[in-house]
Parts: structure tokens; C-alpha cells; sequence
């Protein structure tokens, strides 16, 4: 079993909110100054997808996320065939030990530098520093080349919690955890950014990447206080699927000009995962306060309360 499947959403004794509006924006705070680069970030994103593997759905895919704002990871030449109205917010992520690629970078709605050297597979800072105390002037560095898009960093989820503690202090907008599956190391250190951030009062964006496949998994993590997940896993049934089976693509030669979106499987999938949280929305906060752990080891790596415990 998931540690995932010992969590569970709970109402909390306050006031409905709203329905979770498809697109947030969210302003991040650097001590007692606001960041002058908020993150619109909806809750789902897709950046472990190439156009070669979703294949003829690939416009449909970016059509669907520029609908709803939401992100998606990929090269500038991956969207240059695309109609203007169909091309999405662009992440671009840039590891470690690899020459700027200035174009990639300058053109991007959102960029992440994920401090992983991807020839080794190992997780490090960029070799222009020395250690963690010269992050910073590094990121500093590196915002004067990306201008006012919002800049953050991309960390293993299982990073050493001194090492989380001093991301907080960098000028970034906001910050990545990659996951290689591990639920535990994920939970953990998600736990640790929202009480370090709750304690001082700041409000710093938590993406999450990593191979999350169900749906309820993914309502969990956002509920926890992440503000986007990826989606990647959810897809791949839809990749190996028949596209013929669909009736047309919207972008056919059937569809007449400013014809409404035909429905298909990428779209009915976006639609249901934000049913599916909206619905936790209605009697709960994406704080953690609304998530409660069936078992003693889950609410300790959670940072939650056992159910049943007093609030």
C-alpha cells in the first residue's frame, strides 16, 4: 500500500472556499518584500512528455493546457507548427553542468534549474558554485539574463532539510521537488517547506515532479500544499490508444473556424482531475490542515494529525 492511501481528505470545520479557479496566480514572498515575479501556475502541469511520444495528440495536448494555462515543458521548436491559440505556457528547465541555451531560456514563460547533472545522473549545484552560500549570487546572475519570468530551482525530494532551509533565503520564485517514486522522501520534505514557510510567513510555490499516475495521489499532494503536479503518468494510456478512434482532432480540417473544442481523451482527463480536487476544495484548504494520516507513520512524515485526533 501507498503511503498516499493511509492519508486521507477530511472537511475542516470553516467556511466552503470557492472552486479552485483553473489558473493561480500566486505572489511569492522574500522576507518582508513581494517578489515582483509572481508564478501563475494552475495545478497540473506536463513536462515529462515529448511531442515524439504523444505523437498525433501532441496538438491536442498543448491546445488543452493553453485553454487552461496551464504548463508545459518543451523546446521552442516543439511548438513553432502550432496556431498561435493553441501554443501553451512554456516551461524551461536547465540542469546543471550544461551551457545556457540563451534562446530556450529568453523565450520562456517559466524557468527551472534543476540542479542535476543529467550525464552522471547526480544531484549537485552548478559548477560555477562553490557551495550553498554562493547560490545566490548565482541566481542573481542568472535573472539578469531571464528578465521578469519567474525563476526557480529543482532539488531531489529527498534533500537534506539544512539545504531546503537555506533555498528559503535564495531569490527564487519558487521551488521544485523531483521524486524518483519515492511517496516517503516526497512527503517528508514537503512537510518541512510548508512548516519552515508557515513560520516565516512567506509564500513560495511548491511544484512537484515525479511519476504520480492516480488521480487521488495527486489531489493529495496539492492538498498537502503543492501548488502543480505533473501529470505525466495519467497520459500514457492515452498515448498508447488508437487517435483515429477520436473523431477528429479540433485541429482538423473538419472544424470550421470558431467551432467549440471537440471533447477527447486529454481534455475529459484534465476536466476530471479538476472535479476531483475542486470537490476536496469545497470543505478544505491546500495547507494540510484538510489532510489527516490513518497511521502513526504517515502523519509523522506527513506533517499531519492522525484522524480522529484533536485539532
Amino acid at each position: 500500500m501507498s503511503i498516499f492511501d493511509q492519508l486521507v481528505v477530511v472537511p475542516e470545520p470553516l467556511e466552503p472556499l470557492p472552486a479552485l479557479a483553473l489558473q493561480l496566480d500566486t505572489k511569492c514572498s522574500l522576507g518582508d518584500k513581494i517578489n515582483s515575479r509572481p508564478l501563475e501556475v494552475g495545478p497540473w502541469m506536463v513536462c515529462q512528455t515529448t511531442p515524439t511520444q504523444a505523437g498525433s495528440r501532441w496538438n491536442d495536448l498543448c491546445a488543452r493546457l493553453s485553454e487552461r494555462g496551464l504548463l508545459v515543458e518543451c523546446s521552442v521548436a516543439a511548438l513553432e507548427k502550432l496556431p498561435v491559440t493553441s501554443i501553451p505556457r512554456r516551461l524551461f528547465r536547465q540542469t546543471v553542468g550544461v551551457g545556457l541555451a540563451l534562446e530556450e531560456l529568453q523565450s520562456a514563460d517559466v524557468v527551472e534549474f534543476t540542479c542535476q547533472r543529467i550525464q552522471y545522473g547526480a544531484w549537485g549545484w552548478p559548477p560555477e558554485v562553490d557551495s550553498t552560500e554562493g547560490m545566490q549570487d548565482w541566481i542573481e546572475a542568472v535573472k539578469q539574463v531571464t528578465g521578469k519570468t519567474p525563476v526557480g530551482l529543482g532539488v531531489h525530494a529527498g534533500v537534506n532539510p539544512t539545504t531546503l532551509n537555506s533555498m528559503l533565503d535564495w531569490p527564487i520564485d519558487f521551488i521544485t521537488l523531483h521524486t524518483d517514486g519515492s511517496s516517503e522522501l516526497l512527503l517528508n520534505s514537503m512537510s518541512h517547506l510548508r512548516t519552515k514557510l508557515r513560520e516565516r510567513g512567506l509564500q513560495r510555490p511548491i511544484l512537484v515532479r515525479g511519476p504520480i499516475s492516480r488521480a487521488d495521489h495527486l489531489v493529495k499532494i496539492l492538498m498537502l500544499g503543492a501548488s502543480a503536479v505533473t501529470i505525466d503518468s495519467c497520459l500514457l494510456e492515452i498515448w498508447k490508444s488508437n487517435p483515429t478512434s477520436i473523431a477528429s482532432s479540433f485541429l482538423g480540417a473538419r472544424m470550421q473556424p470558431n467551432a467549440p473544442l471537440i471533447k477527447c481523451p486529454i481534455g475529459e482527463l484534465l476536466d476530471a482531475l479538476n472535479v476531483n480536487l475542486n470537490t476536496c476544495l469545497q470543505t478544505g484548504s491546500r495547507d494540510g490542515h484538510s489532510i489527516r494520516a490513518l497511521t502513526s507513520t504517515a502523519a509523522q512524515l506527513a506533517g499531519v494529525k492522525l484522524l480522529g485526533e484533536a485539532t
